[in-house]
């Protein structure tokens, strides 16, 4: 099934909003805390269901 009957693209979008993302920092550094750097990111992976023929018998 291709990803957008997953919904990822509108979890992503919702999640962003969400927490502020378009609000962030984007130079590599700018944003620290307690002397540390700091950063958002965001990540999402997918595997293939393996489906192959089978069989069954029900008595």
């Amino acid at each position: 099934m291709p990803f957008s009957s997953r919904h990822l693209k509108e979890c992503l979008t919702r999640g962003a909003e969400q927490f502020g993302w378009a609000a962030r920092k984007t130079p590599v550094g700018s944003m620290r805390h307690d002397g540390l750097v700091i950063g958002w990111g965001v990540a999402a992976g997918s595997w293939q269901a393996q489906r192959s023929a089978a069989e069954v018998t029900l008595n």
